[in-house]
């Protein structure tokens, strides 16, 4: 190369602030983003609510004129299937990052999320994490890990709160408190975290029961359940055996005073309780939630129920404000440089997203410090915030009627 041309080249590529290739702080046509769920296999359906969630969270920020301080860029989502899997999950974000995925949200399943979040650790990419609540998940000491919902220890408190002074309110008994769990890394972490706080509440824990959630029939978990005679049930589940475990209670007449799911994802969805009828009905949830009381609330609901025929549930929320954390950690930090990027993540401050919840702002172990759990219950296929009384819209039905009175 003659020396003339070579100090040209030198000087432009200083002038860009960069090395031959890099175009980190250019403004790009699209900032691609990946996005790790469970597209198909037994959480497929919690899978696609994700996927509406991330793909409506999109369209709004591309409509209204993508990234500003990158000159428009829009935003661009390279999806991984995961399939539930750990292994996939990891294989998927190597892809995706491979790609140019300049961030990952991830997946949903705690499980997975773990690998998966290695990954993007070892490769130096930023990793938001909407709804796995594993308290493993941040106390690992990554330093490139943003996660929304509030961890299943944190979590797991509220939810024992709750439960003592519901039933303290309506003078029911919660002296006899059995556990069920699904046995995977999310079922493990909530289940022992739950029946930690239960007994911190001076509650008397008569069980804990792990099970798999692949088995076909829970049938014989649920009358063992039933021989020991509990006033409440409280269950963390994945879809497929939230709805088998409450179909045995219904035909085996096991009747509680409450059934408290905490972190039950299908129960946070309203087709769920719409396939399952009145066996889903009166089932209380304690789990992230989203402020119904708002202007905000009430004009993304409406939005999404437009767009994908269906009523806005948790499990598309909270990938959508994940979207929505990104895309405000990419304006402010003008560039999709790694570091930049991760280090504008770790200022985030966003107080206007329709979350049952405070600011959404991360300490250093990535934990959103305004997170917050909230207590719904399904009445008539239709779930509502009753607890808090600020975020509340309904009163609660308690004790719940027995089986053969729906």
């Amino acid at each position: 190369m003659p020396l003339a041309i070579g100090l040209v080249t030198v000087l432009a590529l200083a002038a860009c602030g960069g090395e031959a290739g890099d175009s980190s702080d250019a403004s790009p046509d699209e900032i691609e983003i990946g996005s790790i769920g469970p597209f198909t296999g037994p959480n497929a359906a919690l899978g696609e609510q994700w996927r509406n969630g991330v793909t409506l969270a999109v369209e709004e920020i591309n409509a209204a004129g993508g990234i500003k301080s990158l000159g428009g860029a829009k935003l661009k989502v390279l999806e991984g299937d995961h399939t539930g899997k750990p292994e996939v999950g990891a294989s998927q974000t190597e892809r995706v990052v491979q790609d140019g995925a300049v961030a990952v949200l991830g997946a949903l399943e705690s499980g997975v999320t773990l690998v998966s979040s290695q990954v993007t650790e070892r490769q130096g990419v930023p990793y938001i994490v909407p709804l796995s609540s594993s308290t493993e998940v941040t106390s690992r000491g990554f330093k490139r890990l943003f996660r929304i919902i509030e961890g299943s220890d944190a979590g797991a408190r509220t939810a024992a709160s709750q439960l003592k002074e519901l039933t303290a309110e309506h003078g029911l008994s919660a002296q006899r408190i059995a556990v069920i769990h699904e046995d995977s890394t999310f079922g493990t972490s909530i289940g022992t975290n739950t029946e930690k706080a239960l007994k911190e509440q001076g509650l008397n824990v008569v069980t804990r029961m792990p099970y798999n959630a692949e088995s076909a029939d829970l049938t014989p978990e649920v009358s063992k359940l039933k021989a020991m005679n509990p006033d409440i049930l409280v269950m963390s589940s994945y879809y497929n055996d939230a709805a088998l475990i409450l179909r045995a209670m219904q035909q085996l007449d096991f009747n509680v005073n409450a059934i408290f799911g905490v972190r039950v994802g299908p129960f946070t969805d309203p087709k769920f309780h719409q396939q399952m009828g009145a066996v889903s009905d009166y089932v209380f949830n304690s789990d992230v939630g989203m402020d119904e009381v708002s202007e905000r609330g009430k004009a993304i609901s409406a939005t999404y129920q437009k767009r994908f025929d269906r009523p806005l549930a948790v499990l598309a929320l909270y990938p959508y404000v994940s979207v929505y954390v990104l895309a405000d950690a990419l304006e402010r930090a003008g560039s999709t440089d790694k570091e930049k990027l991760t280090e504008a993540l770790r200022a985030t401050s966003i107080t206007d997203m329709p979350l049952a919840a405070g600011a959404i702002k991360f300490d250093d172990a990535g934990n959103n410090t305004g997170g917050l759990s909230v207590l719904s219950q399904a009445v008539g296929g239709k779930l509502s915030v009753v607890f808090p009384a600020e975020y509340a819209v309904a009163e609660p039905t308690l004790p719940v009627p027995a089986w053969k009175q729906r």
